[in-house]
């Protein structure tokens, strides 16, 4: 049975990627085919953070496979969609991931943006999360408002019933007031699991 997990985050750019990289290398050590995925990733094609997943799984595979669905507009995936008359398909991208479980030892999926991010009309990235129904690691963003966006990310993932395998603090480089007491905050308030922090 492979492991597997979905990286979600509070919100975009607070470090899903370097999260997912660092659980990659984890993994490297006790299994032997570790493949990291963005199966939907705006701003650019080939998607910087599908590569840097690229990078760092193992074995490596071609780029269609870390990342099938990638938009060229910097901007929430329905928008892009709607500027480059673009449809995804949810069930094509879910059964891409699916199929992915018989070639790996462990799966990593990073999610886009945050857990409502939309994807068209009718579905969000939670739908995504949802179906592939994975154990959620949750990253959040240490800034001004985290308190309030960590709480609601984790009562919506709850709610959505699938499990949090635990979240992980990330203060970016910059230097962030209060740093160390907004994170004791958010373990007396998260009910999941404290894994540790990153800075990036």
């Amino acid at each position: 049975m492979s492991k597997k997990f979905f990286i979600a985050g509070t919100d975009t750019d607070i470090g899903k990627t370097y999260v997912a990289t660092k659980i990659i290398e984890k993994l490297k050590k006790s299994h032997n085919r570790v493949l990291g995925i963005k199966p939907i990733a705006t701003g650019g094609c080939p998607s910087s953070d599908a590569l840097k997943l690229q990078e760092h799984s193992h074995p490596i595979h071609d780029y269609q496979i870390h990342n099938p669905v990638c938009l060229q507009t910097a901007c929430s995936v329905d928008i892009a969609c709607k500027i480059e008359k673009k449809k995804i398909n949810i069930n094509s991208v879910v059964n891409h991931i699916k199929k992915l479980e018989q070639s790996t030892d462990a799966l990593i999926v990073e999610g886009l943006g945050g857990w409502l991010a939309p994807i068209d009309n009718n579905h969000n990235m939670n739908t995504l999360a949802m179906q592939i129904n994975y154990p959620v690691i949750l990253v959040v963003g240490i800034k001004l408002g985290c308190l309030n966006h960590a709480q609601l990310t984790e009562r919506l993932i709850l709610q959505d019933k699938l499990p949090i395998a635990g979240w992980i603090a990330n203060c970016p480089k910059e230097n962030i007031n209060h740093y160390h007491e907004q994170v004791e905050c958010l373990k007396r308030k998260l009910s999941s699991k404290y894994l540790g922090s990153v800075s990036y």
